[in-house]
Formats: C-alpha cells, sequence, structure tokens
C-alpha cells in the first residue's frame, strides 16, 4: 500500500482517534496532513448522505475497530 494510501484508510477511521492516531497524525509534516484530508474529502463516498446520526457513526466505527483488533 502506498503511504498515501495508508494515511487516507487510517484517517477515514479517525471519528473515534485513539492515542496512537493521535501520535501518527501529530508525526506527520503539516503537507502531509492536508493531503490525507483532502484526499478524504475527495473520496467518491465521502459526500454521500448515509441517513446515520453522528452517534450511530461512531458506534459503528468503534464496533469495527474494536473487532479488528481482536
Amino acid at each position: 500500500m502506498t503511504q498515501s494510501a495508508t494515511t487516507k484508510s487510517r484517517v477515514s477511521f479517525w471519528v473515534v482517534p485513539t492515542p496512537e492516531d493521535d501520535a501518527a497524525w501529530a508525526a506527520l509534516t503539516r503537507e502531509q496532513q492536508l493531503t490525507a484530508l483532502q484526499e478524504l474529502a475527495q473520496a467518491p463516498d465521502t459526500g454521500t448522505p448515509s441517513g446515520k446520526t453522528a452517534a450511530q457513526i461512531v458506534a459503528e466505527t468503534r464496533a469495527r475497530r474494536s473487532k479488528s483488533n481482536g
């Protein structure tokens, strides 16, 4: 996976950032942070309404992260 794809996939899960996510974000240069946010904002599904509340999105994200972390 490219650095851009890695950063983009990590940023997309930062609805519920962990301390590790915060550290990874802080380690990026301002240019890398800007690029990651721009790529995320331009993703095809970013502008698609989901009909979900913020609380539902956070709960689903936490469940996915919990499942992927084992």
